[in-house]
């Protein structure tokens, strides 16, 4: 009894920690989120304003990779905290389920967060900032693209027109401000499309990374199963029964057929023995099954290795040895 109410507590203070640790992080994604967005707007107002001011197309592409940048570093900053908070809300919850029976806010929390989806509609959110940040950088460059030749075809053409009096010189004139227009726009038009290419290219890498990002920055789990074990007692008694518990943490059911090996116990001279289970096992999703391992014939310290992976638990079982109680006795005389 007092070994399952110091079990208790502990699994307690770790609860506790935990959802401290998702406030704390909440807080840190709420703010970053919250001045991030107003920044983003602003940068989008700040390009679009520039069609009103007589930019170089380089600089108006500038602005707008800068703004892509900022995007997807905004959303790398992002996973990162909900990764924190998914391991910590995670953690919470297998304690809830586990050892603290009579808790089940985050079980709740996590069941709400999970039917609203919005994971995925955060990153949707983030590639909708890309897209406009395309849309309004390829508007500011083609609105002002023919400004400048015009300006410069009207030059030639009245200094043309000052300089040549005659017709014939008139004639010659205007022939060769009509192919210096040619040329000219022809220059414009292959450097207008150099730089929507430009912007187009790193819109869709933007893209890219985002996805690509919330797919390799998932939790990892250590035995590429998205299950959990948890021991209940690192230190106990030759005899005392040890709690094994696995928790599904996947979509699909977790099976283990009658004999299949559950998990394999390392003692202290590195061998292993084998837990097999006793009957066909169906573990739903966020189900948990526990077993009891007898550590009578055991001593030391020991690992436990989850299926026959042969690789441990980072936290290892210290059987003590068992002292028999020592009897007094009496010379008799």
């Amino acid at each position: 009894m007092a070994g399952d109410q110091s079990a208790y507590t502990r699994a307690f203070d770790e609860w506790k920690e935990a959802r401290s640790v998702i406030s704390r992080f909440d807080g840190y994604l709420d703010g970053l989120r919250r001045y991030g967005f107003v920044f983003i707007a602003t940068l989008l107002a700040a390009n679009s304003i520039q069609i009103y001011f007589n930019f170089n197309n380089f600089t108006k592409l500038f602005l707008s990779l800068i703004t892509i940048v900022f995007i997807v570093s905004l959303y790398l900053l992002d996973t990162y905290y909900r990764r924190i908070i998914e391991a910590a809300s995670i953690r919470a919850r297998i304690l809830e389920t586990v050892v603290l029976l009579d808790i089940e806010l985050n079980d709740i929390i996590s069941d709400k967060f999970e039917e609203g989806k919005l994971q995925g509609y955060i990153k949707k959110i983030y590639n909708g900032f890309i897209v406009i940040a395309m849309i309004i950088g390829a508007v500011v460059i083609i609105a002002d693209h023919g400004t400048p030749s015009s300006t410069l075809v009207n030059s030639s053409t009245q200094s043309t027109t000052q300089v040549n009096s005659s017709a014939l010189s008139t004639t010659f004139g205007s022939s060769s401000t009509l192919t210096t227009t040619s040329v000219i726009q022809d220059a414009s038009s292959i450097s207008l499309v150099t730089y929507i290419l430009l912007l187009l290219l790193a819109g869709a890498s933007g893209v890219y990374i985002i996805n690509y990002l919330s797919d390799k920055l998932a939790l990892k789990y250590p035995r590429g199963r998205k299950e959990d074990w948890i021991i209940d007692n690192f230190s106990c008694k030759q005899g005392d029964k040890v709690r094994i518990t696995v928790t599904n943490l996947d979509k699909t059911e977790i099976k283990f057929n009658v004999n299949e090996v559950v998990c394999e116990i390392m003692d202290k001279k590195g061998l292993f023995h084998q837990m097999k289970a006793e009957v066909n096992i169906a573990i739903p999703s966020n189900g948990n099954y526990s077993w009891l391992w007898d550590t009578t014939s055991f001593e030391g310290i020991c690992k436990i290795c989850p299926r026959e992976g042969k690789n441990p638990l980072r936290r290892s079982v210290c059987v003590r040895e068992k002292t028999e109680p020592q009897k007094n006795i009496t010379d008799k005389h």
